[in-house]
């Protein structure tokens, strides 16, 4: 053989050696990436390793963290997933997207506090439906109030700064609710709110942090045997001023006439009247017409029923929910998109729950069947990004 063909052979042999090489370094860069795109997304329930997002997942392409905005990146998030196999949930708090879940607490209802300082929840303390008060930055929790037994709490919520909390409760065999005000961080009760007989909830708004309004039941006895109202109860608008605890009627039910609290904004008190003059009470339906007042109820001007906070709130939720939709395709349904929150501090920002589309879900499955996602409504896909399993959730900043 002479000298040039022995160079060949040479040649041959270094580049079948160099396909080989390639061949096995891209089989182990492969086997990296996939091993290290099934860890992305893990959280911890229950010391069981959860993957995130629940499979089926949307078939929107995650965005990568890292092309969201720094202040998305660094959002702190609490949200609820569901327990298997039980009726309870765990809260979770999450801070940042690339860090991994923090378990509060087995509990429901997390009401964050105005400074986003504390995160109040129901818990179960002795068997006994308790409010429970979380310490973001000190990460540690305590019992806030235990109510009375026999009795579960509903929901809190905080007043504008802070200082009181209102925790709605239902108690033994009773088919409606109450109400009680809870002086923060001291746990004295200052006043108790009674329900509507037939409601679980109880209609009441925080106008500030020392101003409450409510829908109070007025019972047909007490003002007379006149007009519909003798048959039953009418309801009107009460105001609440702490921490006296001192109550005032604002709009007094008459026995032709009813109040009830619709919503309260900008300093704005709304609700709607029902008129029964010359209507049948057993058969009749009252006409209902809609008002803005002042916060001390003076000033009051008729609106359209659509003019209302909650309505203009529906209207623009309808509009993000659709916006989503469009993003996620076909299969999901309205019902699919549930849960939608804005951030504090950019309102295209939204945080909410995807739901496998009805036909994968499974009867009596579909609580822990969702997936916790975020987006921008002015660019959902490029900014879409799945966050994890879960029920509900809000932004905290």
């Amino acid at each position: 053989m002479n000298q040039r063909g022995f160079a060949h052979i040479v040649l041959l042999f270094i580049l079948a050696i160099t396909v080989l090489i390639g061949s096995g370094i891209y089989f182990i860069h492969s086997r990296l990436l996939n091993h290290t795109q099934s860890l992305t997304g893990v959280i911890r329930t229950n010391s069981t390793l959860l993957v995130a997002p629940p499979s089926p997942s949307p078939d929107t392409q995650n965005s990568s963290i890292a092309s969201l905005p720094l202040f998305i990146q660094k959002s702190v998030i609490v949200y609820t997933t569901a327990i298997d196999n039980t009726d309870s949930t765990n809260i979770y708090l999450l801070n940042g997207l690339s860090s991994k879940p923090v378990l509060i607490d087995q509990g429901e209802f997390p009401t964050l506090s105005p400074k986003y300082t504390k995160i109040a929840y129901t818990g179960t303390v002795d068997d006994t439906s308790s409010v429970m008060i979380y310490d973001i930055s000190s990460g540690k929790k305590a019992v806030f109030v235990k109510e009375a037994q026999g009795c579960e709490v509903m929901s809190t919520f905080w007043s504008s700064g802070g200082n009181y909390l209102l925790v709605s409760k239902h108690c033994g065999g009773s088919d409606s609710s109450s109400a009680t005000v809870y002086a923060y961080p001291s746990g004295k009760a200052l006043t108790t709110i009674p329900g509507i007989e037939g409601y679980r909830s109880v209609s009441a708004e925080w106008l500030d942090d020392s101003t409450l309004y409510y829908t109070e039941p007025f019972y047909g006895s007490d003002i007379g045997s006149n007009g519909c109202m003798g048959l039953g109860f009418t309801t009107q608008v009460t105001q609440i001023v702490f921490p006296s605890a001192q109550k005032k009627t604002l709009l007094a039910a008459t026995a032709l006439s009813d109040y009830n609290l619709e919503d309260i904004d900008n300093g704005n008190l709304y609700y709607k009247k029902s008129d029964w003059e010359g209507k049948s009470c057993t058969s009749g339906v009252p006409v209902d017409t809609y008002w803005m007042a002042k916060g001390d109820g003076s000033d009051a001007q008729q609106i359209n029923k659509d003019e209302l906070p909650s309505a203009k709130t529906d209207a623009q939720y309808l509009l993000m929910q659709t916006k989503v939709l469009s993003m996620l395709g076909a299969k999901y349904s309205k019902d699919s998109v549930e849960f939608i929150e804005q951030n504090p501090s950019d309102n295209n920002w939204i945080v909410f729950t995807i739901s496998k589309p009805s036909s994968q879900s499974s009867a009596g499955n579909n609580a822990q069947s969702g997936t916790i996602a975020i987006m921008n409504l002015q660019d959902p896909s490029h900014t879409f990004y799945q966050i994890g399993q879960g029920l509900i959730a809000s932004w905290l900043k």
